[in-house]
């Protein structure tokens, strides 16, 4: 019935902008409009119109990469056309997202601790879980920053001096854990960062060092590749989130303070009465 209705909406709507405005498909204009309402669109839907001649441009240049006139490692910008269906999105505040995130954060910390305190119990298992779904010194309101490769670079140049020429070894011997803490402070603590932005635990560190391994080693090292071979995102800091197969990250195998720990924010009770069971007697 919802839809019926919907049809007969836009069926009477078009009869009434055809009657004061015209026939429009008689109309010989460049403006993009709704026909039952007259509505012209957006500037950005505009490109529509000229979708087949930027179609045709991109192919022309795609010929010329393919006849190395164009260097391969140029990226290939993405086409977003702002469809009639999708409007822009409203960027929210990013100072009060930033002022909400840590209020919530610190009601919820300060709860904790204070039934911590006075139930004698584990403070080093509990500054061990994360506070919130998502790590905050690793995303913004729930969105993973995104990382420079030339950052990286810089640290790995600096190592020592790159040779001219391919080097014929059968072994290449890497100081992982020195080389670990190294891009840790250099993409969270330097360059003017805070100290604080560096992950709060050992396993939020873990997860996003495996996505830039998997991104670094596995994708930007298959570049070239025509046949790529990619292992599966699962083992590489990623999770399906739903039966639709949709990856999302996964923060860190520790579970959040509020799933984990209920029990210590579940009662309200301000004060502890002692009753001894042994002495009361029953009315």
């Amino acid at each position: 019935m919802s839809m019926q209705k919907d049809f007969i909406d836009k069926v009477r709507s078009l009869k009434t902008v055809m009657n004061d405005y015209g026939n429009p498909f008689l109309e010989d204009s460049e403006d993009i409009y709704k026909i039952d309402s007259k509505d012209i669109v957006q500037a950005g839907t505009g490109k529509l119109s000229q979708i087949k001649q930027i179609g045709c441009n991109q192919y022309a240049d795609f010929r010329n990469r393919m006849q190395n006139t164009a260097s391969i490692y140029e990226p290939i910008k993405k086409n977003k056309f702002l469809l009639f269906s999708r409007q822009p999105k409203k960027s929210s505040c990013e100072t009060k997202s930033k002022l909400d995130l840590a209020r919530e954060d610190c009601s919820l910390f300060s709860r904790l601790f204070i039934s911590c305190q006075s139930r004698q119990c584990d403070l080093e298992e509990f500054f061990s879980h994360e506070n919130q779904k998502f790590s905050p010194s690793l995303s913004q309101s729930g969105k993973i920053n995104i990382g420079v490769k030339s950052q990286l670079m810089e640290i790995l140049e600096a190592k020592g001096d790159l040779p001219r020429e391919e080097p014929q070894t059968d072994m290449v011997v890497v100081d992982a854990p020195f080389d670990i803490n190294e891009f840790r402070l250099e993409l969270f603590a330097r360059k003017q960062r805070q100290y604080d932005t560096i992950p709060l635990t050992r396993a939020a560190l873990l997860e996003h060092t495996k996505r830039a391994t998997y991104k670094g080693g596995h994708v930007w090292g298959q570049t070239v590749t025509q046949d790529q071979h990619l292992p599966s995102p699962g083992d590489w800091g990623w999770v399906k989130e739903n039966a639709d197969g949709m990856l999302i990250h996964h923060w860190t195998q520790l579970a959040a303070i509020a799933a984990s720990c209920q029990e210590l924010h579940k009662c309200g009770c301000k004060k502890l009465v002692l009753v001894d069971v042994s002495v009361t007697k029953l009315a």
